[in-house]
């Protein structure tokens, strides 16, 4: 398992936190994921051999979150 924390501008309340939870815990190697609404962070531990980072980004993105480069 890999972790990684992705800052997400957009994040600014529970339903934001239930929208990126619910996307993001869908696609197959993710195991957890965390938002954090102050920090607006997005902490993904996931199965590199399953998924990757740049799928997780673009799954937020599709969510309606952009994460910040």
């Amino acid at each position: 398992m890999e972790s990684t924390t992705l800052v997400a501008p957009d994040i600014s309340c529970e339903h934001c936190q239930h929208a990126i939870e619910g996307a993001v815990g869908k696609v197959e190697g993710i195991k957890n994921v965390t938002v954090d609404i102050p920090a607006k962070t997005v902490h993904v531990e996931y199965d590199p051999k399953l998924v990757t980072e740049g799928k997780i980004e673009e799954v937020m993105d599709d969510a309606g979150y952009t994460v910040a480069k």
